[in-house]
């Protein structure tokens, strides 16, 4: 995880930037609470004891007919306010970070409903009430945090949705029963009315960005390592002139020993005229003598044009005759050893 350069003002706080909240620091507390959240919204729906065997409401309520209607949602924004949900947005309060924070807590309602209690995982004939209204209860969390955004602060005005899972968002009703049915089409329709969804391709293409939740993992390394006593800081200058003082005596040192094996080693020999003759031949037979020859007369050429220019400008230039008959390539003499 980097940290991109920003423009932090003298004694403001830290920001942190987009890419915690898509890292399992982030994402792995946070499915926690989702989940204590519904958790929470199923037993008191289902007029259950909590984790502390106290009784989640005061009096049993019948889940049908208009009680169930009126207690349905009720119940969850009694959960949201227990669970502190409703300071959730106070979570982050920067425009550098609020995006991915909205996008992050969106997204994880939509997977909370889609991957794990929509039947993709199991079979719809198989579902119990408990996993019935954690469905309910995910579609109550995604329409509440999206509708209570404050205004003051940067709005996700539309959540990114796959075609395939929009698709099975308006078919979710169909899994309650009365008067469930009534409040999640009613909660639908909202959201459908105010533009909240951006349709994307289908799932399968991965359109969305990141396409894994979390996409980045914090290593948390439990060696000897992390608890030694870290260096003294920053090196100073002192400290950096006699390290390049060190380097260069053992340069010297090095230099001035008589090392046999560095004698005794084998220099390469001088380049050769022979070599290079040999290796001439080659490349005029592989050009072949038209376009040798037309080389030859474009350089003459532009040779000439720069005599002309220099002799304009007053610079005296001596040209070999041999040039001037285009015989470049016999001007090459071979180097006397």
């Amino acid at each position: 995880m980097t940290l991109r350069p920003t423009v932090a003002l003298h004694g403001s706080l830290p920001a942190l930037q987009p890419e915690f909240y898509y890292s399992d620091v982030f994402l792995t507390p946070l499915r926690l609470d989702v989940d204590k959240l519904l958790t929470d919204f199923v037993q008191r729906l289902l007029n259950k004891p909590d984790q502390d065997g106290l009784p989640a409401s005061s009096s049993p309520t019948d889940l049908t007919g208009a009680s169930a209607e009126q207690n349905s949602f009720e119940i969850f924004k009694t959960c949201w306010v227990s669970n502190h949900w409703r300071f959730m947005h106070l979570r982050c309060l920067d425009a550098i970070g609020r995006g991915a924070f909205l996008h992050v807590l969106h997204r994880l309602f939509l997977a909370v409903r889609q991957n794990v209690l929509t039947g993709s995982l199991i079979p719809e004939a198989a579902l119990s009430y408990q996993e019935t209204y954690m469905k309910l209860g995910a579609l109550y969390g995604l329409y509440t945090f999206y509708v209570t955004q404050p205004a003051q602060l940067y709005r996700l005005k539309q959540i990114p949705i796959p075609l395939d899972h929009i698709q099975q968002l308006f078919q979710l009703p169909l899994n309650f029963e009365y008067p469930h049915n009534l409040v999640a089409t009613h909660l639908i329709a909202t959201l459908i009315s105010n533009k909240a969804f951006r349709v994307l391709p289908i799932s399968g293409l991965h359109p969305l960005n990141p396409t894994v939740l979390p996409q980045t993992f914090v290593a948390i390394s439990t060696t000897d390592q992390d608890t030694r006593p870290r260096g003294p800081g920053r090196v100073t200058l002192t400290q950096r002139l006699r390290t390049a003082k060190r380097a260069v005596d053992e340069l010297r040192a090095l230099l001035d020993r008589d090392d046999p094996h560095m004698a005794s080693q084998d220099i390469a020999p001088p380049p050769s005229s022979v070599n290079y003759t040999h290796l001439r031949s080659l490349m005029l037979k592989a050009a072949g003598p038209e376009n040798v020859a037309d080389a030859i007369r474009e350089t003459s050429q532009t040779l000439e044009k720069a005599e002309v220019v220099l002799a304009q400008e007053g610079v005296a230039v001596e040209v070999d005759s041999e040039i001037r008959g285009g015989r470049l390539l016999d001007l090459v003499h071979e180097i006397r050893e």
